[in-house]
Parts: structure tokens; sequence; C-alpha cells
């Protein structure tokens, strides 16, 4: 994707990425050598991961990773640019994928529910809370966590309620969650949380208000994902899908 540019909230690791950045840049700038320049780095991603709310058990290997990254490419000769390029790498790599996270959060407190004699509500409960939990130490806030959530609970229990079976009713919680995250593809999105795909060429993608995950392909795009966390560029994990598909996880495991 060329000349692409984006308004949109970004995910928490992106928040980390870019905080470190900016430090790591402005300390090269005022002649700091580059081992201080990414001290200075570390120590904006580390405030930053904080201020998220990302759990220090998951911030901290991410940064103790991208530094050594960052000493083993100057050890080896690479630019400072370049050693921060792959500082970043290994950042990715370490904070690894959430939806995995969450879905293996959920699908333990799931099963263990579960032969600890809990009823399938009270099972998907625990598998919810745990989904929850996870999304949290992940930096994701509840306001983007809890909806939809709430939208999978309710949706399980109206089922159970209505004399469906436990795997009935989280196909039941399983709809409510993709409507709350959104499945469309196009150009425009509404309120809701849209998978845009502008494909070749020079596009204009709007995903409004929601979590939106906006890919302009190749061309010169502006990508404006609204109100909500946005993935540009089909990068990280969209949070909301995560947390719908980690409840998943607990039931289809089970």
């Amino acid at each position: 994707m060329a000349e692409d540019t984006v308004d949109a909230e970004v995910n928490p690791l992106e928040a980390v990425g870019e905080a470190a950045g900016a430090a790591f840049h402005e300390a090269l700038e005022g002649g700091a050598e580059p081992a201080a320049a990414f001290a200075a780095a570390a120590a904006a991603a580390t405030t930053t991961a904080n201020e998220l709310g990302i759990s220090p058990e998951i911030s901290g290997p991410v940064i103790e990773a991208a530094q050594e990254a960052f000493d083993s490419a100057i050890a080896d000769g690479a630019s400072p640019q370049d050693s921060f390029e792959a500082a970043g790498n290994a950042a990715g790599e370490a904070y690894g994928d959430p939806l995995e996270a969450i879905g293996e959060a959920a699908g333990e407190a799931f099963n263990e529910a579960l032969e600890g004699g809990a009823e399938p509500a009270d099972a998907f409960s625990s598998a919810a809370e745990a989904a929850s939990d996870t999304a949290s130490d992940y930096g994701f806030p509840p306001e983007l966590v809890d909806p939809v959530i709430e939208a999978a609970q309710g949706a399980f229990d109206t089922a159970i309620t209505d004399g469906a079976s436990p795997q009935d009713a989280f196909d039941a919680a399983g709809d409510a969650f993709r409507e709350a995250v959104g499945e469309g593809e196009g150009e425009g999105g509404d309120g809701g949380a849209d998978a845009l795909d502008g494909g070749d060429g020079a596009d204009t993608l709007d995903g409004g208000a929601g979590a939106d995950a906006l890919d302009g392909g190749a061309g010169a795009d502006a990508l404006d994902g609204g109100a909500g966390a946005d993935t540009p560029d089909g990068g990280e994990v969209n949070p909301l899908e995560a947390v719908g598909e980690a409840a998943g996880a607990a039931f289809h495991e089970a």
C-alpha cells in the first residue's frame, strides 16, 4: 500500500510502539548515542504500556525482547534505524497473538467450570470473565470489551431459557458476537465494526464508529476508521473480534 493516511485509534501495541519511536528519534536528534536513545524508547514504551493498563507480565518480556534484538543488530553493524526496526519486529513476536491468549484463558476457565460440576450458564460466565480479564491484560479497555461480552451473554441466556442445548446456546451467543463486531466488507461502514478492503487503486475507506479493519490494498488510499479501535492494513488483532472468538473457543474446546 502506498501513500496511505490513517485517522483512527491505534491498538495497544501500536500505541506503545509510537511512543517508543518518538522517544527514540527525539533522543537521536538531540545527539544521544544509539544505546541511550533506545533506553529512552524503552522507558517511553514502559510508561505507555502502564498507562494503557497492559500487564507488566506481558509488556516486560516484550520490551526485553526488543532490547535484545536492538543490541544484537547494533553489534552486527546495523544502523540505529535498522536496529530499531529489528527491535520492533522482536516486540511484535514477543507480544504474540492476543486472540490465542484470550481464547486459551477462556477455554481453560470454561473447561475447569464444567469439570467442577458447573451448569453451562455458569461455565459460560466463567469463560466470559476470563476472556475479559485477559483482554484487559493486553490493554483493551472495558468500553470495547464489555458490550460484546454482554451481547453474547444475553444471547446465551435467552437460548438456554428457550430450552436450547449448551452447544445451540453457544451458537446463539456466537451469532450475537458476530453481529456486535460486524463482518461486512466494502467501502463504507456504519456504526459497527467493519472490515473494509479497497483492493487495488486509490480508495477512500471510512469505517465510521466501531472497531474496524481497514485495508486499502495497492494504491494511494485514505483510511478513516472513525471512532473506535481500528486496525489499518490488517495489522494487529481487532480487540472485539479477539474477545468474541475467545468466548467461542471456550465452547468449541469443551
